[in-house]
């Protein structure tokens, strides 16, 4: 049974195959062959196929896509590297002349007020001038007490624009190697030139504080104590060293010129 049923298609494809002649078609793109019934038949029509490539048409291979898209995501890369390292470094130089700034501010007043320190030479003792020498090399940290000219808003009843004022550096439990600048002001000169009025801070990131004088033979020395040379220093020089933010120093340096006032002759102008 099985043999009669296939045994008709077999002669019938055999007596198709002699009735109706092949013909072989090439693509002219390839050395692909295609076999047909006859000369009218076309190769099949699948978008894949050599035979549909015709010399006129313009399009990618895959590899040039690959390629291209290499050379898109090497060009993106080196771009958004060079942006990034241009935000990063404009963020360090406006840190820098923040830090610089802030630096700047706090010399200036110190250099201010310097220039109107005065001294009682009848009692050295009531307007001490008083230079002290701490710290290390790498981290100074002199401080200095004395009494000058102040502009600040007085209490009612405090009299005069004479106070007590001092800086030194105190270290910031949060960043080690880093200093606070404080400032004292006392409208009540006394004996006492190291206590009373308020403290503030005039900057922070210090990494010191270096302060020299000079007395009137032109000689450089690290203190001063009004109460045994009986003067006032002819110059201060002030180094201030600012921490930068990857972990280098920047140096301010002025250099203050007392009056050398008495308070008979502030009382005078």
């Amino acid at each position: 049974m099985a043999d009669e049923n296939i045994r008709p298609i077999r002669v019938f494809w055999q007596r198709s195959k002699e009735r109706v002649p092949r013909t072989r078609v090439a693509c002219p793109c390839s050395s692909y062959v295609y076999t047909g019934h006859n000369s009218t038949d076309k190769p099949p029509a699948y978008p894949w196929h050599p035979a549909m490539r015709d010399s006129d048409e313009k399009g990618f291979t895959l590899i040039e896509m690959m390629i291209a898209l290499a050379l898109l995501g090497m060009m993106m890369t080196l771009i958004t590297g060079s942006y990034y390292a241009s935000a990063r470094a404009k963020r360090r130089m406006e840190s820098r002349l923040e830090l610089v700034a802030m630096g700047r501010v706090a010399l200036d007043t110190m250099i201010k007020e310097i220039n109107g320190a005065l001294m009682d030479t009848a009692d050295t003792s009531s307007t001490p001038f008083v230079g002290e020498y701490g710290g290390s090399f790498d981290h100074p940290q002199d401080s200095l007490y004395f009494t000058t000219t102040s502009f600040d808003p007085r209490p009612l009843g405090a009299g005069g624009n004479i106070a007590e004022t001092s800086y030194r550096l105190e270290e910031n439990d949060e960043m080690r190697g880093s200093f606070f600048l404080k400032r004292r002001s006392d409208p009540f000169p006394d004996f006492n030139p190291k206590e009373g009025g308020v403290t503030y801070d005039i900057a922070e990131q210090l990494r010191g504080l270096r302060i020299r004088y000079q007395d009137d033979n032109g000689v450089w020395s690290k203190r001063w104590d009004s109460s045994t040379s009986g003067k006032l220093p002819r110059l201060v020089e002030i180094t201030i060293h600012l921490r930068g933010k990857n972990g280098g120093t920047v140096q301010l340096r002025g250099v203050a010129a007392p009056m050398r006032w008495t308070p008979s002759e502030f009382s005078t102008l």
